[in-house]
């Protein structure tokens, strides 16, 4: 498994992992006995947790994206590099013989 791949698995599942408590904390509120203003005021506050903890996790995803953007830009631009000393090197050996 690569690197880069494994990354993403990551943020997926830290993404699953919101969306369930986002899941979970509704339905307690919903199911909890007690009055509806402060059941509605409890799903309005864990809403608000819940969406700063999606924020930051996106937030990583993002950096982390960005991260692998930059790897790969160098990666081809070694691979880049490499093609071109191995094709002056060629080109070298065919004016030589």
């Amino acid at each position: 498994m690569s690197k880069d791949n494994r990354s993403g698995e990551i943020v997926t599942f830290f993404i699953g992992v919101a969306i369930g408590a986002l899941i979970g904390a509704a339905l307690a509120l919903i199911l909890a006995p007690q009055s509806g203003a402060k059941t509605r005021k409890e799903i309005v506050q864990r809403g608000i947790e819940l969406r700063e903890r999606v924020e930051g996790i996106a937030e990583e995803a993002r950096q982390r994206i960005g991260e692998i953007g930059e790897e790969m830009q160098e990666r081809i631009q070694e691979a880049t590099e490499q093609g071109r000393e191995i094709a002056r090197r060629r080109q070298q050996e065919t004016v030589e013989s």
